[in-house]
């Protein structure tokens, strides 16, 4: 017969919390229809607001030098390339809206200005259709990229939906606040209308070039915004660069803390995140120095379809370099960039135009979008991670704020491996070996290279059957306090770097029991079971309860329990058929009982005593 005081430990579960992500709500959204004069307008006054503190940029004119990127993004040259036309008596809606700020809205302390284009053929209730967003150059309005490119005109002839952002500011180097109104722009599109979320496509000139290079960088966690693919057009790509080649109006707005708050030197983070590539500092001059891979953020692109296209006369000093880099370190891992280098290009009164929108091909481009869908689960990948998120099959959390994470990780199906090179920074990995592709229930080889000095914790997840215990590969003997965490059936395994470990994942059902308990959770005055589900060979089944949670080993799999005050631990013999044990209760009726929290885990023994298993840590929760 079991005691009251026992029945009342076994008798519930803990609950894990469920986190679902809702769709925003935005409120005080305007949405206006302006005629392009009017839009004109509008972006003029915003420009002129002086919402960064600083004077207003030297008026751009035709005859302006046209190799600063003061001028060159914001030259009003006119496209000659064809316009599409409508469906036969149809005409798009473009529409200008103004996000408000704070909550409901951009969530910092200015409004956000962009405009959007429904195609004449935007069914709402129809099939999901792409969406294109254009970004603008240094100092130009997002009314720019209307004026200068095709890609409305483009999205119309396809049926696609067209927006382009503010971005906060136009004079911000794709900063964190920028990026951040950037996402409430994708959001609130998304959330108005019949978007596919897998074909959602970037594409941005000059500093906007670098803008959705870097966008799409850190926007991989396979749950959220995720970009299909990019275009670039005469993109700058290293802010470091253009800040030690830049004059002193560059160089102030670069120091707000809109954008970096400072120098490179001062926020070499800050510069590095935002940037698409890095150049070592002290390799240049000559322009534009020895590129650094490892701290170049368009190396996570790796994985993405490019399509990037420059004049070779741009007039810009560093495009034509930064871009003939760009194009080796993107298309040495996945060969999905297409490069379009043109030459002469001019606009549409036959004037030089070597930086500019001219240089692209919409059609071109489009075609090159249309196949393509996000990648949320690739297999390998390289990525430089500057935030606690998620990237394909891994989970990071960095060892502190301005801190990058670096690892190279590879997954083989055929050969059941998973790898994680050069891994730096990472104070946690969480390793989901299902969404690496490697289901079944084999084992599973696990290589990690860590160059850091310190303790990482490595948990491993996403498993067809509850992971057992972990050998060592050379040795094939058992690693040691690895500990199983029951609400997500993984392993956590510390380890002290730097060090080089080859582990295999073992998946034993003989090993593992299974603890559960009904109902869930418990209520008080109620009849409450706990069930155990041993191996077949066991003769006795030991269950532990406790009232707070301490840790030993058995076999090198850690039980996660149990004993301040000392643990109760109850033996059972001759367990039912196939080692399982059946334990109903009843809950006393006792307010003191009411919210308790407390542990449970079970083994089970053999014939001589030996442990044959143990099962999952089960929470207990009383109502």
């Amino acid at each position: 017969m079991l005691r009251t005081t026992f029945v009342t430990l076994c008798a519930a579960l803990l609950c894990a919390p469920s986190f679902g992500q809702t769709t925003p709500r935005f409120e005080g959204v305007r949405v206006l229809q302006l005629s392009p004069e009017e839009r004109a307008a509008l972006d003029r006054e915003r420009a002129q607001d002086n919402a960064l503190g600083t004077a207003a940029l030297p008026e751009a004119t035709l005859d302006s030098p046209r190799d600063s990127i003061l001028f060159a993004d914001r030259l009003p040259f006119t496209p000659d390339s064809p316009v599409h036309a409508s469906a036969a008596g149809a005409t798009p809606t473009l529409n200008t809206v103004l996000m408000p700020a704070g909550p409901g809205g951009t969530g910092t302390a200015k409004t956000e200005l962009f405009h959007y284009q429904i195609p004449s053929s935007y069914d709402p209730e129809g099939a999901p259709v792409p969406l294109v967003m254009g970004y603008h150059g240094f100092g130009a309005s997002a009314n720019s990229v209307l004026v200068q490119s095709q890609l409305e005109e483009e999205c119309e002839a396809r049926g696609w939906l067209f927006v382009t952002p503010t971005g906060y500011d136009d004079k911000l180097f794709a900063s964190l606040i920028s990026q951040q109104h950037v996402e409430a722009v994708f959001d609130w599109m998304i959330d108005q209308h019949n978007i596919d979320e897998e074909r959602i496509y970037m594409v941005g000139f000059s500093m906007g070039g670098g803008y959705v290079t870097n966008f799409a960088a850190r926007h991989r966690d396979p749950e959220g915004l995720m970009i299909a693919a990019v275009g670039t057009v005469s993109a700058a790509l290293d802010w470091t660069l253009l800040y030690a080649t830049s004059g002193q109006t560059v160089k102030l707005l670069m120091n707000l803390p809109e954008n970096f708050g400072g120098s490179p030197t001062q926020n070499s983070f800050g510069y590095l995140q935002s940037s698409g590539l890095h150049y070592m500092p002290m390799s240049y001059p000559p322009l534009p120095g020895d590129i650094f891979e490892l701290y170049s953020m368009a190396r996570n692109n790796t994985h993405l379809p490019v399509y990037q296209t420059y004049d070779s006369g741009d007039t810009l000093p560093l495009i034509v370099p930064e871009n003939e880099d760009l194009f080796p370190l993107l298309n040495a891992q996945a060969p999905m960039v297409v490069q379009t280098v043109v030459s002469g290009t001019v606009d549409g009164e036959g004037l030089p135009a070597e930086h500019s929108w001219n240089v692209l091909d919409e059609v071109a481009l489009f075609d090159f979008f249309a196949p393509h869908s996000a990648e949320r689960f690739p297999q390998d990948f390289h990525a430089m991670i500057d935030t606690n998120t998620d990237v394909s099959w891994l989970s990071v959390v960095r060892r502190g704020p301005n801190k990058f994470v670096h690892v190279v990780a590879e997954a083989d199906e055929l050969a059941r491996t998973l790898s994680l090179d050069q891994l730096y920074g990472a104070a946690e990995v969480t390793i989901d070996a299902g969404h690496a592709g490697l289901s079944g229930s084999d084992p599973i080889r696990v290589d990690l290279s860590v160059g850091d000095v310190g303790a990482q914790r490595f948990i491993l997840r996403g498993f067809d059957t509850r992971p057992s215990y972990l050998l060592d590969a050379v040795s094939a003997e058992l690693i040691e306090d690895v500990a199983s965490n029951p609400l997500d059936d993984s392993l956590v395994l510390t380890i002290t770097g730097p060090v080089d470990l080859s582990f295999d994942v073992i998946q034993d059902p003989d090993w593992v029991d299974t603890l559960t308990s009904s109902p869930n959770p418990v209520q008080i005055d109620n009849v409450a079971t706990v069930d155990i589900d041993g191996p077949e060979t066991a003769t006795s089944i030991f269950l532990i309860i406790a009232f707070e949670e301490q840790l030993y080993s058995a076999k090198g799999v850690k039980l996660g329990a149990l004993a301040v005050p000392p643990a109760t631990i109850k033996l059972f013999s001759n367990p039912g058929p196939g080692g399982d044990l059946s334990l109903p209760a009843a809950i006393p009726n006792d307010v003191n009982l009411q919210g308790l929290r407390l542990p449970l885990q079970s083994g089970s023994l053999g014939a001589g005593g030996e442990v044959l298993g143990v099962s999952n840590l089960w929470g207990v929760l009383i109502k």
